[in-house]
């Protein structure tokens, strides 16, 4: 699942939607800092216990996600379609991108559902400290952090999640995730198969977020 998925319903409760960000705000900001679940105890701060529980949720719901019929049906369909982009190229991971294209996809139709949930996401991050999340999880993670207040910075001002709402935002996305793992660019018949992709995958919606299980309180 991408942010929005992830968040959209616990939108008023702004540390608990912060956790559900976390696991990859710490991927973003430097992926050498990881998460050990099991040491998120002891804070007595009603703020910890709700940033645990938000990143809880995000991994259960991960879980399930990934290892539905639905999201693997997708995410192949999708991935033989951006093959085509790259047909020659043993360099383009279409895979990975299929993946990450179809989390983004589903972003967009959730957000099209009732666009000010949006507002409302970025409102509720923007009452959570990130110096005192970068400060609380410092016994949670295997090593502190580098530039995490930055990127959380940087999250809050570009809003990028609104871009999702047009190929050529996602398009702009996509580019940017390639740049930051090390990728290289996308092939420019991309861009040409997005509305395809768009098409496979907004109609699934409601399947690709059907949870098989219950969340966790």
């Amino acid at each position: 699942m991408n942010y929005f998925a992830h968040g959209h319903r616990v939108l008023d409760e702004p540390y608990v939607l912060a956790g559900t960000a976390l696991p990859d705000w710490l991927g973003a900001a430097d992926r050498g800092a990881r998460l050990r679940r099991e040491r998120m105890n002891g804070n007595p701060d009603p703020r910890a216990h709700d940033l645990a529980r938000g990143i809880e949720l995000h991994y259960h719901d991960d879980a399930w996600f990934h290892a539905t019929e639905a999201f693997q049906r997708t995410t192949a369909e999708i991935t033989g379609l951006l093959r085509e982009a790259a047909p020659e190229d043993p360099k383009f991971r279409a895979w990975f991108f299929a993946h990450v294209l179809v989390e983004m996809l589903i972003d967009r139709v959730l957000i099209r559902e009732d666009p000010a949930r949006l507002d409302r996401y970025y409102d509720a991050l923007a009452e959570v400290d990130p110096a005192w999340v970068e400060e609380t999880i410092q016994p949670w993670v295997t090593t502190a952090p580098k530039d995490f207040q930055r990127y959380h910075a940087l999250f809050a001002e570009y809003r990028f999640l609104y871009g999702y709402r047009d190929d050529a935002g996602v398009a702009r996305r996509l580019a940017g995730v390639a740049r930051r793992v090390g990728l290289p660019p996308l092939p420019d018949a991309f861009s040409e198969l997005l509305p395809e992709a768009a098409g496979i995958v907004e109609p699934r919606v409601a399947d690709l977020m059907r949870e098989p299980c219950s969340p966790p309180d």
